[in-house]
């Protein structure tokens, strides 16, 4: 195995208590009214924070105050909207694209003045609305944030008998030389300009692209580097066979568009579907396959934390391009078929091979894999979350902690406002989680099992990522892979530590 690496105590807007309950922060308390749809509900209020591209550009003060209002209007626009599905989709989405004009004007201004630059501009909006006015593009009735894009896809098959494994034998596959290569980011500070973003980990995906013969296939949920893009086109002019699926909300991004204007076919999962195209993958040549929660942007090479692998497999790269067909086809999320080749692989040679099982959500049962994983935890489990309301994996973790197993982690700080937050609930159940330093974005889904096991991909730990969502899980049994993400754990665990 290679390896290469390229604000905490936010308040909170929601108390879970008993019943679920979505809450309104009105002062220094709470207002709480009972949903009639949990899931439902769920799903609306936890997209807002699923979207990360929204509020990418901020700093994690300037996000918290925006996410706070988008959380705001998103319950009343819920609450007004009771019985008329369209009008509530109609508004959601204003909402979404009230939220991503005001990130991409404060975007420009330096960090230590981003959150008064929002709170202008939501002053602004909130003055448009009570006057019943129509501001600048579209100020009179926010409603909508890609959170109206739901979840999952998934594509997994058969597991292995031996062992406990559930389903069918494992695949296998020798490969000369190294089977994988981990990466990291490097997150920039703040006060680091765009002139320090070099020598990210773009530059081996660049490179795998560049020594492409036949075929590049890109399922990437927000695309907007210029050196990937400029790959791609270099690829598409060799005679490489060239596509791109992507994520309605960024169809029209500069980068895309370039790659439309070359001749690059571009399917776009529809921006009204209830989930996000959220897979970070490309598939080259039939025999390497690059993945994680690596977003091939700017922020998320040079200001957000994410890791990425580059794994040799043809089998794996069969699972991978079958998946991206179906999409590129058209069929995304739950309508996705569940027909991945090889859903466990065993890479490498004997007795060193590792195991690798693969998932695409929502059709796989991803969660059900992840929670198999953690089932092995006897001493030991680490997570990095980006986004955390899965109950069922928050149960899990309380449960290895109740047993004696040390649990620990590091959720993105932004992300606790959620309603649905399992932040407190882990903390009183014994889990030694925190949130995170980054003043931008901890951008990692990752788990890793007593030192063995690591479980990382596209997928947030959230109910959309298991039920509407396009997006992939990778389950690496293999203890080198493991201390590389061990390592990364630490680095981010003591950023976080120190920012408290």
């Amino acid at each position: 195995m290679a390896l290469g690496r390229g604000t905490s105590g936010l308040p909170r807007l929601f108390r879970r208590g008993g019943r679920q309950r979505s809450c309104l922060s009105q002062g220094v308390g709470y207002t709480c009214n009972a949903m009639g749809n949990p899931r439902e509900e769920q799903g609306i209020f936890e997209r807002i924070f699923e979207d990360e591209s929204l509020t990418a550009d901020l700093t994690d003060t300037a996000a918290q105050r925006l996410l706070e209002w988008a959380t705001r209007e998103a319950e009343r626009i819920v609450q007004e909207t009771e019985g008329s599905s369209r009008e509530r989709k109609a508004r959601l989405h204003a909402l979404r694209r009230a939220v991503r004009r005001i990130a991409e004007e404060a975007r420009g201004k330096p960090p230590t003045g981003q959150l008064e630059w929002v709170q202008a501009l939501l002053e602004v909006d909130a003055r448009a609305l009570e006057e019943g006015k129509t501001g600048r593009r579209s100020r009179s009735r926010p409603g909508g944030l890609l959170f109206l894009s739901l979840v999952v896809l998934a594509l997994l098959l058969q597991q292995c008998v031996g062992g406990g494994w559930l389903g069918r034998r494992p695949a296998r596959e020798t490969v000369a030389g190294e089977w994988v290569t981990v990466y990291f980011t490097a997150p920039r500070s703040p006060g680091d300009g765009p002139s320090t973003y070099t020598g990210g980990i773009d530059a081996d995906l660049v490179a795998l692209i560049d020594a492409a013969q036949e075929r590049v296939d890109v399922a990437a949920y927000d695309l907007d580097l210029k050196t990937v893009t400029e790959a791609l086109i270099r690829a598409h002019d060799d005679d490489v066979q060239v596509r791109l699926v992507t994520d309605g909300a960024h169809a029209d991004e500069e980068a895309v568009t370039r790659l439309r204007e070359a001749g690059i076919p571009v399917v776009a999962r529809p921006e009204e579907d209830r989930g996000l195209m959220h897979d970070k993958f490309v598939v080259v040549d039939g025999a390497w396959v690059w993945t994680g929660s690596w977003n091939l942007t700017e922020n998320g090479t040079y200001r957000n934390d994410n890791n990425a692998l580059l794994v040799a497999s043809r089998l794996l790269a069969q699972d991978y391009a079958t998946e991206f067909d179906e999409m590129f086809s058209g069929l995304f999320g739950p309508s996705s078929p569940d027909t991945t080749p090889y859903p466990v692989i065993e890479v490498g040679a004997e007795p060193e091979a590792a195991r690798l099982q693969v998932y695409f959500a929502p059709e796989d049962g991803a969660m059900d894999g992840i929670l198999d994983a953690l089932s092995r935890a006897r001493d030991h489990v680490r997570f990095m979350a980006y986004h955390f309301t899965s109950a069922r994996l928050a149960d899990a973790l309380i449960d290895l902690a109740r047993q004696g197993v040390e649990v620990e982690g590091v959720i993105e700080a932004r992300t606790v406002q959620d309603a649905y937050s399992e932040f407190d609930r882990l903390l009183a159940g014994g889990v030694d989680v925190v949130t995170d330093g980054n003043p931008y974005i901890m951008h990692h889904k990752v788990l890793i099992v007593d030192d063995r096991i690591v479980v990382t991909g596209s997928f947030n730990f959230t109910l959309s990522a298991d039920e509407q969502n396009d997006e992939n899980v990778l389950i690496i049994h293999d203890p080198g892979v493991a201390a590389a993400y061990i390592e990364e754990f630490e680095r981010v665990l003591e950023v976080a530590r120190s920012a408290e």
